[in-house]
């Protein structure tokens, strides 16, 4: 085995030839080698060598690859809050700061100029995140009543609706709000059945009590009996 350079001219030479080097390279900058490989186009021989001669070898367990590994830098984070963390109380201070500067929102406004982002509604299309959060449809949907708001109204519901909003005084029946004007009260059926048109079984809401109303059959039918 051949000797070192160190060994074959001596610690002392050694350690002048260094330094001689490190004030010749003084004050130079050296591009980066990702800059530097930027635009290179490897062939596929390339790299298959490449892929060959790094196959096998561990160099460092902090920097090499982990199959199936999630970083701990990435929600460091997650759970913490500005009262019980003092690295999110200096984190959201600074935000807070920074936002105040007119000039960084100018930037942040500049910066997002001209950029058109697609609605989540069309990017999430197709996705099932979640048997328990996706959006449930017809008889899967918990407040499926067997195809009720499909059954269709008496003939004659029309006349008898009006006769119902005149008789609640054009007042909902659950906010006491009085609307006069086409189309801006409901008459409910309080047992959900559409063919049953007793005046008994009918109410008037408001659009906004309608909707919250309606999807709840064991309340409303308690709520609305007595009144």
């Amino acid at each position: 085995m051949g000797k070192t350079y160190v060994e074959r001219v001596g610690e002392k030479r050694a350690k002048i030839w260094i330094e001689k080097q490190r004030l010749a390279r003084l004050g130079q900058h050296y591009p980066k080698i990702s800059l530097a490989l930027k635009g290179r186009i490897i062939s596929k021989k390339q790299r298959k060598q490449i892929s060959k001669a790094n196959k096998g070898k561990h160099r460092s367990p902090k920097t090499e690859f982990k199959k199936g590994y999630k970083p701990s830098w990435g929600n460091w984070s997650k759970g913490l809050t500005k009262e019980t963390d003092e690295r999110v109380k200096k984190v959201s201070e600074g935000m807070i700061e920074l936002w105040k500067n007119p000039q960084y929102r100018k930037k942040i406004k500049l910066a997002k100029l001209g950029k058109h982002y697609p609605k989540m509604s069309l990017v999430r299309k197709g996705k099932h995140y979640s048997p328990k959060t996706e959006f449930k449809k017809g008889n899967k949907h918990p407040d499926w009543l067997e195809g009720k708001s499909l059954e269709l109204y008496n003939y004659n519901f029309g006349k008898k609706r009006e006769k119902i909003k005149k008789r609640d005084n054009y007042t909902c029946q659950e906010c006491n709000q009085r609307m006069l004007g086409k189309n801006k009260l409901d008459v409910h059926h309080i047992d959900y059945n559409k063919k049953n048109d007793k005046s008994s079984n009918l109410i008037t809401l408001c659009k906004s009590c309608h909707s919250k109303i309606k999807n709840n059959f064991k309340y409303c039918t308690k709520h609305f009996k007595n009144k």
